[in-house]
């Protein structure tokens, strides 16, 4: 394969000028009116809080927190708020369970069950770590409905409540506490008795507008 010779006419090519952006022709760009070392420097002792704000913008993170108190040191006081509410939330669930005539599906029963069981034991143990001696739960007579066996879980829940509250009251009187490790496992305990528990009376309540629904469908 023969290799042709090259033109002898080939022009010099011309040199690429710079482009602009459409209608604005070549304009000189112009020098910054501030420096970036101005930039870098640290504010003032002087400055104030508006000249301050405008060199430090806060962040997304920052605006999606928010401004939140800080909270304080967990004491007994906190844990006797806590038992209170878990008190408030099983006295609700006993005037559901006891509800006339009120019905409940296989899987409501399966889940009252396990969540009212489950509360039982994360109150047995925020109690032992008060200091107070161990307890069984009470298992529930044999031959009896659901709704009683849900009936004594409860009750039982409210006794250990009152009791790990007289604890708690007897510690405070005496000026004695708790270590910050048993604060923060009772503080654990009692927040999963609570789910168990807020969870419960959801799911009853829904039962109970159900029931009622389907007694006034039949008259």
């Amino acid at each position: 394969m023969t290799q042709k010779p090259i033109p002898d006419d080939i022009s010099k090519p011309d040199r690429i000028e710079a482009t602009f952006p459409f209608g604005e022709g070549q304009k000189e760009v112009g020098t910054p009116t501030q420096s970036f070392s101005s930039f870098m420097q640290q504010p003032e002792a002087g400055s104030t809080a508006s000249q301050l704000s405008k060199t430090h913008m806060p962040s997304p993170f920052d605006l999606a927190q928010g401004t939140r108190p800080m909270a304080g040191t967990p004491n007994i006081d906190t844990l006797l708020g806590q038992i209170q509410l878990g008190q408030n939330t099983m006295s609700n669930i006993q005037n559901q369970l006891s509800y006339p005539n009120l019905k409940l599906k296989a899987s409501q029963r399966y889940v009252i069950k396990n969540k009212l069981s489950d509360a039982g034991t994360n109150l047995r143990a925020a109690s032992a770590r008060m200091g107070m001696p161990a307890q069984e739960g009470t298992s529930p007579v044999k031959g009896s409905g659901p709704l009683v066996q849900f009936l004594q879980y409860v009750t039982d829940g409210m006794n250990q409540m009152e009791s790990a509250k007289q604890q708690l009251n007897n510690l405070k009187n005496k000026g004695q506490n708790l270590t910050p490790g048993d604060f923060l496992l009772i503080q654990i305990k009692l927040n999963k008795a609570q789910q168990e528990l807020d969870f419960t009376s959801v799911m009853l309540s829904k039962a109970v507008e159900d029931f009622k629904m389907l007694m006034n469908v039949q008259l």
